[in-house]
């Protein structure tokens, strides 16, 4: 498609759209204390108690390091808890923490207002329309040629050093 002026227009308000929808989330969610993904996380430990940490990032699509930090900090407020898994002595579960009923509920307070706030202005027709628009967008992006295309600075940098670098010689081959 051309670069014409509906398509610079519709990829504008998308940034607006993006950008809006991040400060009324803040705002929303401002006092609360919790980051995007602690309440991810909140969210899914509440829905599915007992999962693991390595379960917990993978069903929130949360980098597993980012996971642990964000986690770390949930359990030091006493929002979740850890502990050993009677299934597997090794293992460890997530589930709620003393504080983590009464955090969760004003999350959803919360969340209930947001959605309250972004839905009002939209009639059904709106809905589904916006609906259909945002899966071929998706599937668009979801493709294999896009993703390779939109690679994340650090894997990028990662090839392109690895490219750039031949490989080091253990110290035993420069002996």
């Amino acid at each position: 498609m051309d670069w014409t002026p509906e398509l610079r227009a519709a990829l504008e308000n998308l940034g607006a759209l993006k950008r809006c929808l991040r400060a009324a989330t803040a705002n929303a969610y401002g006092d609360l204390g919790l980051g995007e993904a602690q309440m991810k996380l909140l969210r899914h430990v509440a829905a599915s108690p007992g999962v693991s940490q390595a379960e917990l990032a993978r069903a929130t699509e949360t980098d597993p390091a980012l996971t642990g930090r964000a986690l770390r900090g949930l359990l030091d407020r006493g929002v979740l808890r850890r502990k050993r898994s009677n299934h597997d002595r090794r293992a460890f579960i997530i589930e709620l923490g003393p504080r983590g009923a009464t955090l969760l509920a004003r999350v959803n307070e919360a969340n209930a207002k947001l959605v309250q706030q972004v839905s009002a202005p939209l009639d059904t027709r709106d809905l589904v329309d916006f609906d259909r628009i945002a899966k071929k967008l998706i599937a668009a992006l979801d493709s294999p040629s896009a993703e390779a295309s939109m690679t994340s600075g650090p894997q990028r940098e990662s090839k392109r050093l690895s490219r750039a670098r031949p490989a080091r010689k253990s110290r035993q081959a420069r002996s």
